[in-house]
């Protein structure tokens, strides 16, 4: 394993940490009985088509160019695939079947769910893969345990190329379009020892076999809590946090770049926590919101190059805790919270753009009638010129083990980016066909 070392100047953080650990058992876990760790065969450059997050806004959407698909729970816990048809602006069951009623295995849009998991979707040019990432619990049942399932991208020869045999937790979705990428992390106890792994893992989608690309737990320094920042090309960028004493400040945040192809990983800087500073790691750039000084900047993380965005963000002191969500089409996404004094927390959110430094308000927010209560609409996938945007969620009854529970499913629809970013609610509605 090479291992390399490149610093820059730039103090490191963000506040979220992740609890990865590891399983020591046999791993002979492949549904067609091929060996779970196999050695990594040398990759040529042309094999690789690109590494992408599957679900870069964490809003559920798995998309290409045509349309988007995601999941709705249905009364009896299990779930339902949907389409959204970009062309014709419809939603429709991923299903073709004349009179279906889209509520057993013999509809293609039909997932199980008895264990009260709910899957991720990850869509490639020629499939769209269910995933179900599992749990990390030894005690975990068999219908916890984490599973690939690929078909094409009409539902059709659908079937599961990978089922682990041992409880553990996906916590990444990374593809390109012959593999699926994740951090598998899983715990053991023995001889009364808590044992953790964390490991990069690639699946291929046509054969379902896995290789361990690199056991994270033995190349970093604890890879207890390790975070996907980005990928890009052939590399893929996480975060680990290392905790050097009792306080929220004595924690060391390192950032690592793994290029897959010789699975070499790169420390790309390693700082102690400033507790006035969030920071991102996006499309080879850091960034970050320093709120005492009132200063966003960015820098290079392969020359080092700074430029300061703006020294005016003025941040609204009557909320807590900004940090850096997101980055979207060139601005950055920052939240904070406050407790609102009805028990629930009330968001803020402001938006920089890094080509001016103008700060504004969320553009475009709905109104929840149940709750009485603004939600931010936002952004789920982007085509061309345009954003597939939540606007609203439908609340429906569910039932698990007998207990009933109120869950929520999304509603989409279509809005300019010019249009999003203005402020005006302008957006074309997906019209739902059965």
């Amino acid at each position: 394993m090479k291992f390399r070392i490149l610093c820059f100047s730039l103090l490191c953080m963000i506040a979220i940490s992740f609890t990865a650990c590891s399983n020591n058992a046999s791993d002979n876990d492949n549904v067609n009985n091929k060996p779970d760790s196999i050695a990594v065969p040398p990759i040529s450059p042309t094999s690789i088509a690109g590494l992408r997050c599957a679900d870069p806004y964490g809003e559920g959407l798995a998309s290409n160019s045509q349309g988007a698909y995601f999941t709705v729970l249905r009364p009896d816990g299990n779930l339902n695939i949907m389409y959204l048809d970009y062309s014709t602006g419809t939603e429709v069951y991923l299903c073709s079947q004349a009179n279906c009623t889209h509520d057993s295995e013999g509809c293609t849009s039909w997932i199980p769910s008895k264990s009260g998991l709910i899957p991720s979707l990850i869509c490639t040019n020629d499939f769209l893969c269910v995933i179900g990432c599992g749990i990390n619990d030894p005690t975990a049942s068999e219908g916890e345990y984490p599973y690939l399932e690929v078909m094409d991208l009409d539902g059709k020869n659908r079937k599961v190329v990978y089922r682990s045999s041992t409880p553990c937790e996906w916590q990444a979705l990374i593809n390109d379009d012959e593999n699926f990428y994740t951090i598998e992390v899983s715990t053991c106890i023995i001889d009364g020892q808590i044992e953790n792994s964390s490991r990069l893992v690639r699946i291929n989608l046509k054969s379902g076999i896995k290789e361990v690309l690199t056991d994270l737990s033995a190349e970093i320094e604890d890879a207890s809590s390790v975070y996907v920042c980005d990928a890009i090309d052939n590399s893929i960028y996480f975060k680990s946090f290392v905790q050097q004493g009792d306080s929220y400040n004595d924690i060391i945040t390192n950032y690592y770049e793994i290029n897959i192809l010789d699975s070499s990983i790169t420390l790309l800087c390693s700082n102690s926590t400033p507790a006035d500073t969030s920071y991102l790691l996006k499309n080879r750039k850091m960034y970050s919101a320093n709120i005492s000084t009132n200063q966003i900047s960015e820098a290079d993380i392969g020359t080092g190059d700074t430029k300061i965005i703006t020294r005016d963000y003025a941040v609204n002191h009557a909320y807590s805790n900004p940090y850096i969500k997101n980055l979207i089409d060139n601005h950055l996404i920052v939240n904070s919270i406050t407790d609102s004094g009805t028990d629930t927390a009330a968001d803020c959110i402001d938006v920089i753009d890094c080509s001016n430094g103008n700060v504004f308000q969320w553009p475009i927010y709905y109104e929840d009638s149940q709750v009485e209560k603004k939600f931010p609409v936002n952004i789920a996938a982007e085509i061309e010129d345009k954003y597939v945007i939540k606007v609203a969620e439908t609340v429906i009854a569910v039932t698990y083990n007998n207990e009933n529970y109120a869950m929520s499913n999304p509603v989409y629809a279509l809005i300019s980016k010019d249009d999003f970013w203005n402020g005006n609610n302008n957006y074309q509605a997906f019209s739902i066909v059965n």
